[in-house]
């Protein structure tokens, strides 16, 4: 920034208005077909062939040594550094990236060159047997790595976002926020199911299986929210109001995947640390409330799904019984405390549990409401 102010006090003011106006985008805000927006990354990519092809040549016939991607990567940097690109919002991802990049490179150099020494040591010292075991090893390797590859594929398709028109249409929004909706609460009934059995039963693998579930919970909800901004800039003027609840929708999305979370890992690390269980009132209590939770969400799916929002009177009122017993519940367990009868570790997760599920319920209900608003605003249109 120093340096930034630096330049402007030098430079006129008349040049740095020229150079700014090379930057104005005010004319551009308005949503247009991709077949007439101006090529601006095409003419981006024209000059850094170009000009990585001009320098890799010149290096050529010099015969220098050089990294044609090191090359390539670097024209890229100042080619969106030329162009605005390296703003104050991105300027220190950009500049991180690089130094990245280059020790990445260094760091890569100097492991492969360790490598190759101690394999070297390794045969020549080991000779057929080393050679055996160095060939079991790669194997391993192959296999773990196809293994995490096709996870990692099985994790990316979930997370995809369906459509790809340039301007979504109200229809679109509807039907695939309403889709959206129900696949998220249907996984958050299923993991706060089985998180909680997992603890009532001291399983260790249900726990674990349960944790992985919500990280890709969150994951996939964090993707919908990522792709808000592109979402909202490709709806059409008199759709903003459907934009807002959208927003709306994936705020209590987003939350209710961290109420699991903030419920699933306290209780793995429970049990995964070998803690004393519950005792068997506090497990009664639980499966009282699991079961509530689990009958709620059963009520609350199929009127999304057909869209009845008409009487939700009932689910409100399940709703306030269900927070009703967790006070009770509270009290309950501050009254074991002072007569000893729970320990620090109990009552922390206890007490957790608790509250989470009640942040939620109010999150599960606050997202019904929204939807509500969001159909009935449509059918208005």
């Amino acid at each position: 920034m120093s340096t930034s102010n630096a330049v402007r006090k030098v430079v006129p003011d008349f040049i740095l208005a020229k150079l700014n106006g090379r930057f104005n985008k005010t004319s551009e805000t308005q949503p247009t077909s991709d077949k007439n927006k101006p090529s601006f990354d095409l003419l981006r990519a024209s000059v850094n062939l170009v000009t990585a092809s001009v320098l890799i040549s010149i290096a050529t016939s010099w015969k220098l040594p050089l990294s044609t991607t090191y090359v390539t990567f670097m024209v890229a940097m100042g080619t969106s550094f030329g162009d605005g690109a390296w703003g104050r919002e991105s300027a220190v991802y950009r500049i991180s990236g690089v130094i990245s990049v280059i020790g990445g490179w260094f760091l890569t150099a100097f492991a492969a060159f360790t490598a190759a020494f101690v394999f070297a040591i390794l045969i020549i010292y080991g000779g057929a047997f080393a050679i055996i075991a160095l060939l079991a090893v790669a194997i391993i390797f192959v296999i773990k790595t196809h293994s995490l590859h096709r996870k990692k594929q099985s994790g990316e398709s979930t997370t995809e976002i369906a459509g790809k028109d340039s301007e979504l249409m109200q229809s679109d929004i509807l039907q695939r926020n309403s889709e959206n909706i129900i696949q998220t609460l249907a996984s958050v009934s299923k993991a706060y199911n089985d998180t909680l059995e997992g603890l009532l039963e001291e399983d260790r693998q249900k726990l674990k299986q349960s944790n992985k579930d919500i990280e890709e919970l969150n994951v996939n909800v964090q993707v919908l929210k990522d792709n808000i901004y592109m979402t909202i800039n490709s709806l059409r003027e008199d759709f903003i109001e459907t934009g807002h609840y959208h927003v709306q929708v994936l705020d209590y999305m987003r939350e209710m995947a961290r109420c699991l979370s903030y419920i699933s890992t306290p209780a793995f690390n429970h049990i995964d640390n070998n803690h004393k269980g519950l005792n068997l009132v506090q497990i009664e209590e639980f499966q009282k409330v699991r079961v509530s939770i689990y009958n709620l969400f059963n009520d609350i799916l199929p009127r999304l799904r057909e869209l009845k929002f008409d009487d939700i009177q009932p689910i409100i009122d399940s709703q306030k019984e269900i927070i009703d017993y967790i006070s009770e519940l509270n009290r309950k367990q501050v009254k074991r405390i002072k007569q000893g009868e729970a320990g620090t570790k109990n009552s922390l997760l206890y007490f957790g549990i608790l509250s989470e599920t009640k942040n939620l319920l109010l999150h599960t209900i606050s997202l019904f409401k929204a939807q509500r608003d969001f159909i009935r605003y449509n059918k208005i249109l």
